[in-house]
């Protein structure tokens, strides 16, 4: 099963990488500003085959899309959780909730789930984020949906659906 998985997020890989016939629309660079429910502005560029989080530079980064709701999402806390104590400085967790629960009820269920890691609120700038990663990554909406940036902020693997913690360990090892 964790052989299926990687294949299936290595082969996701090519969903990012630059192609030769694409138009230079691909190569624009578009500038998101997304504020953590702790009102830290963090500042996203687009690349060709990846992203610069200006907070998380020379970090390997999981991007997570999440519901906070979701059964699948949820069951994804306490393995990234397990993540950011297991290897602190070397690996920036940043999950954007996508289905809208307002900012105190955000912040309670962070506090609740005990949750150790970078999460922004859905509000209008989450969205164009979202809706541009949807677009460039062929992403339908299902979640959880997580993209895995490498030290360089290239993208190297993208998965929609829960996965577990034996295949995010061997993903974040991969990278590192």
């Amino acid at each position: 099963m964790k052989s299926i998985i990687l294949a299936i997020l290595l082969l996701s890989t090519y969903l990012f990488s630059a192609d030769s016939n694409t138009t230079n629309k691909s190569a624009e660079k578009h500038i998101f500003k997304l504020t953590t429910i702790e009102n830290r502005e963090i500042n996203i560029t687009t690349k060709a085959n990846g992203l610069d989080i200006d907070k998380f530079k020379g970090k390997v980064v999981f991007l997570s899309f999440f519901g906070y709701n979701c059964p699948p999402c949820k069951r994804e806390i306490p393995e990234f959780i397990k993540m950011t104590k297991e290897h602190g400085e070397d690996l920036r967790i940043m999950a954007i909730e996508v289905r809208g629960l307002g900012k105190d009820n955000l912040k309670e269920f962070i506090k609740e789930k005990n949750i150790n890691y970078t999460v922004i609120p859905f509000n209008k700038e989450a969205k164009k984020f979202a809706y541009h990663t949807a677009m460039k990554a062929d992403w339908q909406g299902s979640i959880p949906f997580i993209i895995v940036l490498d030290r360089t902020g290239e993208v190297r693997f993208l998965q929609t659906g829960l996965i577990p913690y034996d295949a995010l360990e061997s993903a974040f090892q991969k990278v590192k």
